[in-house]
C-alpha cells in the first residue's frame, strides 16, 4: 500500500474476496470479471501442541485486545493489511480450509515438487 499511496505503483484490484478496509476504493479480482477468485496471504500465531487450553484462551484474548486498539489498526492498515481477531477455534479452522483449497490447486494445476 505504501507504494500504492505515493503514486509509484497502480492498484487494479485485491484479491481477497471483499474489499479491503485497507483499499476500500479499489474492486476485488472477482467484481473485476474473475468470479470465485480469492488468494489471500495470511500470518497468524501458533502456541506449541500440547499447550494448555488456558495458556491458549489467555494469549487468544491478550492478541485481540491489542488488535482492537485503534493505533494497530490503523498500523496494518497502512501497510495494506486488514487485522482479523478471533478465536483460536476460527483460526484453526481457517488453516484447515486454506490447506484443503490449495491442495486442491496444486492437484488440479499438476503442480509438482522438484
Amino acid at each position: 500500500m505504501p507504494q500504492v499511496k505515493s503514486g509509484r505503483l497502480k492498484a487494479l484490484a485485491v484479491t481477497t474476496a471483499q474489499r479491503s478496509g485497507a483499499a476500500p476504493d479499489l474492486p476485488t479480482v472477482a467484481e473485476s470479471g474473475v468470479p470465485g477468485y480469492e488468494a489471500v496471504a495470511w500470518s497468524g500465531l501458533l502456541a506449541p501442541a500440547r499447550t494448555p487450553p488456558e495458556i491458549v484462551t489467555k494469549l487468544n484474548t491478550e492478541i485481540n485486545a491489542i488488535l482492537s486498539q485503534p493505533d494497530v489498526r490503523k498500523r496494518f492498515l497502512n501497510d495494506g493489511a486488514d487485522p482479523v481477531g478471533g478465536s483460536a477455534e476460527q483460526f484453526s479452522a481457517h488453516i484447515n480450509k486454506e490447506v484443503q483449497k490449495w491442495a486442491n490447486v496444486a492437484r488440479v494445476s499438476g503442480a509438482k515438487v522438484d
